[in-house]
């Protein structure tokens, strides 16, 4: 592995440092405040907790005759979800007498990286990514490919995908059957409580009336949680079947403008480049909002064996939701006890956590990175997923 490392790095003139890949860093994570250090992230001690459910209620006050004792009613059910966060935990190995002679990374091999800190430093940086990486493959297939994702046993490692058939553990967050339909027939749509089909016809097909669809969800998510529909997120083929749409142009008046709005939202990758995550009105319907995104993770797919880049937002398929916010979802870090160096005490760190630890034979130093993360998703009917082309 050093070696490999070493003839990487001896080229006589460097000008640049070019990747291959633009990575997507955490565009859909960050979005919902799920990122390191994010807004929409809860601290819990240990690896494993509850939380209750208490539901608001529509139930009307009965009315009591005149001078009639005060009616008795049962109290609200409280439920309660037991959660197990899930744990990532990597080490990079660096041995001193090759860090020490390497050139630094994007110059010359006359200048010496003295000891190899650039080096180190990027490394360290992909090890982050790679933890960042992590909670965009937990809040996708949380919240964006109808709630559940797995992992497939490799010795000690488990292996993240979203494809849960025949996996060794597999995570489901109770999204309602009747808010996801997955299959390859329309007949049997989207119900969300409403006692009909919702999504019945193709959005690949120009005359199916998507704007009927989308009120017929919001609807739908009215009468299960109380509030309309908000977000709507889509692959980009399925994005220009939207604004294709002939109800849609109806909708909006004129053939030439079917949205109200479109922009590029305002993320960036890791390496300062455009993330394509774009978002739309339309017009005559401005109260949905439409994201577009095209990014991908490598998971595993099949029998875990084989590792894919895979669309973070599936083909065909959308994602419906009320109006994110923190009373009923959100990410969750545990913790765990960790030794920094082998001779100081374990410590319980929260979060994600990094360090680099020294060892003596052969001389060398390990960079570190765990963390212990969770989605809350409080109210699994605020969520509807479907295949819709």
């Amino acid at each position: 592995m050093a070696a490999d490392v070493l003839s990487v790095l001896t080229p006589s003139v460097v000008t640049k440092i070019v990747s291959r890949i633009r990575t997507p860093g955490s565009i859909l994570s960050r979005f919902f405040g799920f990122e390191i250090g994010g807004k929409n992230v809860d601290q819990v001690w240990g690896r494993t907790y509850s939380y209750d459910l208490y539901d608001h209620v529509r139930k009307v006050a009965r009315g009591r005759l005149p001078g009639a004792p005060a009616g008795s009613t049962s109290a609200n059910p409280i439920g309660n979800v037991q959660l197990t966060l899930a744990r990532s935990a990597e080490k990079v190995p660096m041995l001193y007498e090759k860090v020490n002679q390497i050139r630094q990374i994007g110059e010359n091999a006359g200048t010496q990286d003295r000891m190899g800190l650039k080096y180190i430093d990027r490394q360290a940086m992909t090890l982050r990514q790679r933890s960042e990486n992590f909670r965009e493959f937990v809040t996708v297939g949380a919240i964006l490919r109808g709630g559940s994702y797995g992992y497939y046993l490799s010795g000690d490692d488990l292996v993240p995908t979203w494809d849960t058939t025949g996996t060794y553990i597999n995570v489901d967050h109770q999204i309602p059957a009747a808010n996801k339909l997955t299959g390859t027939a329309f007949a049997a749509g989207l119900q969300m409580g409403t006692g009909a089909n919702i999504v019945d016809a193709s959005w690949a097909v120009s005359s199916t009336d998507i704007p009927l669809q989308l009120e017929k969800v919001s609807i739908g998510f009215m009468g299960q949680v109380g509030q309309p529909l908000k977000y709507i997120f889509l692959d980009p083929i399925t994005k220009m079947h939207v604004l294709q749409n002939d109800k849609v142009r109806q909708l909006a008046g004129t053939s030439s403008t079917p949205f109200a709005t479109y922009e590029k939202m305002p993320v960036k990758n890791p390496d300062g480049t455009d993330s394509s995550f774009d978002t739309f009105t339309l017009k005559g319907a401005p109260n949905y909002v439409f994201f577009s995104y095209a990014g991908q993770l490598e998971v595993a797919s099949g029998n875990g064996t084989t590792l894919v880049d895979t669309k973070c937002l599936p083909d065909a398929f959308c994602t419906f939701m009320i109006d994110p916010d923190k009373s009923w979802f959100q990410m969750v870090e545990g913790s765990e006890i960790v030794k920094d160096n082998d001779l100081a005490p374990g410590v319980e760190r929260s979060g994600h956590y990094s360090w680099i630890m020294e060892k003596a034979d052969p001389a060398r130093f390990e960079l570190h990175n765990i963390q212990n993360i969770g989605i809350e998703l409080n109210i699994p009917k605020a969520i509807a997923f479907a295949r819709v082309r």
